[in-house]
């Protein structure tokens, strides 16, 4: 978990899983290009899975499958034989040979185009990072708290004053007018030790109780 001065993040920095899907921004708020790279490399992805599912087949069923095309040639010559037609062999062998060949290749073909669309994608992320509109939206974000922030403050500040009056003539305790929670009361209620921004704002309406 690492933290800025403020926040804390869910999760450590780490160059691949940013890019993540489930780990992204919305696309629509990132620059045309490179949502466009983003959208292109989540299909290859699911098309090289999909590719690596018919390679292992392949792979781990070759000699069932061979011996299925082996069984179908001898078959098919036998028919033709009694029909007095051409006969091709190892027709079934030679169409699985080419079949497990297209696999390979194209296995290696998304797994490179995969690689030079994420390249592509990357340098679009480095553009973007160049442009100063992302850090001038939370600065303006961050600006609106603090507006937001002053008046909370004073109606804090006006009901820990109404609080500790009610106090000293109810209960006969010292005015006290001091605006503090206990730590306790601003970790998570399954005892984590960060909270929410709206668990924070919940415990500040209990202040001055």
């Amino acid at each position: 978990m690492t933290t800025t001065t403020t926040r804390i993040r869910r999760s450590e920095a780490n160059m691949g899983s940013a890019w993540l899907p489930y780990n992204r921004p919305p696309l629509k708020s990132l620059p045309g290009p490179l949502a466009k790279l983003l959208t292109e490399h989540d299909e290859i992805t699911a098309r090289l899975e999909a590719a690596e599912e018919t390679l292992a087949d392949y792979r781990d069923n070759y000699a069932a499958k061979l011996k299925e095309a082996q069984d179908a040639d001898a078959q098919a010559n036998a028919d033709a034989a009694r029909q007095g037609k051409p006969i091709n062999a190892t027709a079934h062998v030679d169409a699985l040979r080419i079949a497990k060949e297209n696999a390979e290749a194209t296995q290696a073909a998304m797994t490179q185009a995969k690689s030079i669309v994420f390249d592509e994608a990357w340098e679009a992320r480095d553009t973007a990072r160049e442009d100063p509109k992302y850090a001038t939206a939370t600065d303006k974000a961050r600006a609106k708290i603090a507006e937001a922030a002053a008046p909370l403050l004073a109606a804090i500040t006006a009901a820990t004053e109404a609080a500790a009056l009610e106090e000293w003539v109810t209960e006969s305790l010292p005015y006290d007018t001091t605006a503090a929670l206990s730590v306790n009361d601003l970790m998570s209620p399954d005892g984590g030790r960060t909270a929410t921004a709206a668990q924070i704002i919940a415990a500040l309406t209990r202040i001055a109780g």
